[in-house]
């Protein structure tokens, strides 16, 4: 993964995810990781003009302007 992410200028050649600088790119990854994984397009969320909105998973209702934890 690391390697990954320096192929693609996400991670300095030198750097690890272990260092405390990278605290910020480790939890981009796992947010990434959480939202291609767990979330399905057209069921849990939607993109209307541009930006996702997500599905209410009891009503089914659009929760417009709603956010996950930690930012997701």
């Amino acid at each position: 993964l690391e390697q990954k992410l320096i192929e693609h200028g996400l991670l300095a050649e030198d750097a690890s995810l272990y260092d405390p600088e990278s605290t910020t790119v480790v939890h981009h990854v796992n947010q990434a990781l959480r939202a291609h994984k767990l979330f399905q397009r057209d069921k849990d969320y939607i993109v209307r003009d541009g930006e996702v909105v997500l599905i209410d998973e009891f009503t089914g209702r659009m929760m417009a302007g709603r956010r996950l934890s930690e930012g997701l």
